[in-house]
Formats: structure tokens, C-alpha cells, sequence
């Protein structure tokens, strides 16, 4: 993907101004900043859900990942992996588990009181595991 003289302005507020940087393809890209520093309304942008100026190129698989689950937060790690050995092969979970380094999560621990970095990586593994 690649941005072009990109600008993002929200509000009176501008959060970026001619930007021009590229990300490489099959990658996992991150995005890091402080809160409100825009890095909601930029993926919101490279998904078509907020206006910019300027360009993005090559997003047609840009895909946005958001905070909220409908996995149920009594649910624990084990309960996911179980659902998903229903449907796909274990080996190939269990390859992206370790990929995502979900084996340093306890499997007994419920998803309300995880991270949201270990919300956010479930659902990496279920996305990935149902998209090949």
C-alpha cells in the first residue's frame, strides 16, 4: 500500500500532512502512537470509512481490526482454540498460536481480563486461520 501526499485532518485537528511512505506487501504493519494521536482515523481512512487528501494506492486487502469481539469475555483461550479445531485443521492453529506467541497466554484465562494486545491477537488467529 502505498500513501501519496496523504493528509488527514479530523476536525480542526491535523493529524498528518503530505505523507508519502509505502508498506510493503505480506506484512503485518503496526501503527504506534499515543491516544488521539489518529491511528483509528488512519485505518479508517485505508479502509474508506473516513475522507483524506491525497492518495492510497494498492489497498484493496487493507484490512481493519477493531477493539471490540463477539467473543463471548467468559470465554478463555482454550474455549477459542477448541471452537476452532472444530472447523480447521490443528495443526495449522497451532502453527499460527505459535506464530503469535499465544502459547505465553495461560489457556484458563478468560478474555475479560486479558491485554488488549492478547484480545487483539485471538483475533488475528481466528482471522487468519479462517482466511488462507
Amino acid at each position: 500500500m502505498k500513501l501519496i501526499n496523504y493528509s488527514l485532518k479530523v476536525g480542526k485537528k491535523k493529524l498528518l500532512e503530505n505523507v508519502n511512505i509505502s508498506f510493503d506487501k505480506k506484512y503485518i504493519n503496526h501503527i504506534l502512537g499515543s491516544n488521539g494521536a489518529g491511528k483509528s482515523s488512519f485505518a479508517k481512512t485505508c479502509v474508506g470509512m473516513l475522507e483524506f487528501e491525497g492518495k492510497i494506492e494498492e489497498n484493496q486487502e487493507a484490512i481493519l481490526i477493531g477493539s471490540s469481539s463477539n467473543i463471548p469475555a467468559e470465554f478463555t483461550l482454550d474455549d477459542v482454540i477448541k471452537l476452532l479445531k472444530k472447523k480447521f485443521e490443528a495443526q495449522k492453529i497451532m502453527g499460527l498460536y505459535d506464530l503469535l506467541k499465544l502459547n505465553k497466554v495461560s489457556k484458563n484465562l478468560q478474555i475479560k481480563k486479558m491485554s488488549d494486545g492478547q484480545k487483539q491477537k485471538i483475533k488475528l488467529l481466528a482471522f487468519f486461520i479462517s482466511r488462507p
